[in-house]
């Protein structure tokens, strides 16, 4: 394999993002000092809350100016947090981090029938939401709504992933606002309701659980490391317990029991051996000789060919072509279900002296959002094997 030529891809892409990656860095660092204590927290702020796990977060939440009571003295933890809510307190956050205050100033040209279409407006004028997302922002909010909007009130840069949740029990990638709540969960502010990380997309969310959520977005210090634990499913046959690799340093794709595999799935003319199991990547590579194929053109398209009596839905993505070095470089994506595993695999293929390379990066496709910027450290440490 090519090792020079992909340490090379490697620095080059490095390179290009340095400086991007510094402005940001400084931009979030800057926006999160805008979150300062405003208000004073005492005893008798609130006298309904016992819980000292909701304390902990409404405390600076409230001393933030984020959140507030429904009436003098009273915060009403174990009350629904509603929609309306959830905006509101998402567009505080968003104002404050770009240094516009907590206070969302009204346009000029518009007129307020509820106290909440203030903050309905700012939330679809600045991204956070779209106009038609819902319907009826008075009714109380789902942990899977409430888990979308906060990961939408800040950009991106501001959710470094401190975990690596390789399985929610009951989040798939048909799960609605899936790629949220897995986004929270890395990032240190969700971790589900037990020890597998069980999270109830569809359940109403307290205001006391929503406080959680808010300290930990409005203060990244308050979020936390965690290892879900894996939650095995009874009366299940196990191919393996273990990852395996083999001495070429194909790895064999593992995936979560949660896809209720019985068996083993093994396609030998592809290299594919998929187990039911805790685990996210199978990584392959292979070189074929340029007297079966005499260029990257032909080799891509009859590979797509064939691949289309593997995966059910598949879905190919259209061709990147690149230039590295004076390297052909095509990567092109594809998704679909084996058996009723859900896939995202990332294809490479370039020409090298030796023949075409065509090195594969597959995880469950919920998980593939959230690998993208690894992919290339992953291929260097394959080809370094």
């Amino acid at each position: 394999m090519n090792t020079v030529f992909l340490k090379k891809v490697c620095a080059t892409l490095i390179s290009v993002t340095v400086l991007s990656t510094s402005v940001f860095a400084m931009e979030k660092e800057k926006g999160f000092q805008n979150f300062q204590e405003k208000y004073n927290f005492t005893d008798e702020t609130f006298t309904d809350i016992e819980a000292q796990w909701v304390l902990n977060a409404v405390k600076p939440a409230y001393e933030l100016g984020l959140l507030s009571g429904r009436e003098a003295g009273k915060f009403y933890p174990n009350s629904q947090f509603t929609l309306a809510e959830a905006l509101s307190v998402a567009s505080r956050i968003n104002s404050i981090y770009f240094g516009r205050g907590d206070e969302i100033k009204p346009s000029e040209d518009k007129e307020y029938e509820n106290w909440y279409d203030i903050y309905v407006d700012y939330a679809i004028e600045n991204g956070i939401i779209e106009k038609d997302t819902f319907d009826d922002y008075t009714r109380n909010a789902k942990r899977g709504e409430v888990a979308y909007i906060f990961a939408k009130s800040l950009p991106d840069e501001c959710f470094d992933r401190k975990n690596t949740v390789i399985n929610i029990p009951d989040v798939r990638s048909e799960t609605e606002y899936s790629d949220s709540i897995y986004k929270l969960y890395e990032a240190g502010i969700l971790s589900g309701k037990d020890e597998y990380g069980t999270f109830y997309a569809d359940d109403n969310i307290t205001r006391g659980e929503a406080a959680v959520i808010i300290s930990h977005i409005a203060m990244p210090d308050t979020r936390y490391n965690f290892n879900l634990k894996y939650k095995w499913l009874e009366n299940q046959n196990y191919a393996s317990k273990k990852m395996i690799i083999s001495s070429d340093g194909i790895f064999s794709l593992i995936v979560p029991a949660k896809w209720n595999m019985e068996s083993t799935f093994t396609y030998p003319e592809y290299n594919m051996e998929i187990y039911s199991e805790n685990g996210i990547l199978r990584i392959d590579s292979q070189l074929v000789p340029y007297s079966k194929y005499e260029n990257s053109e032909k080799y891509i398209e009859d590979y797509k060919n064939e691949i289309n009596g593997i995966y059910n839905n598949i879905d190919i993505f259209e061709n990147q072509n690149f230039n590295i070095n004076n390297e052909k470089v095509v990567r092109f994506d594809v998704t679909g279900y084996v058996q009723n595993i859900d896939i995202y695999t990332w294809n490479f293929v370039f020409e090298t002296t030796g023949g075409i390379n065509h090195i594969q990066v597959s995880c469950p496709y919920s998980k593939a959002k959230g690998y993208v910027d690894e992919v290339f450290d992953i291929i260097n440490t394959l080809q370094t094997r």
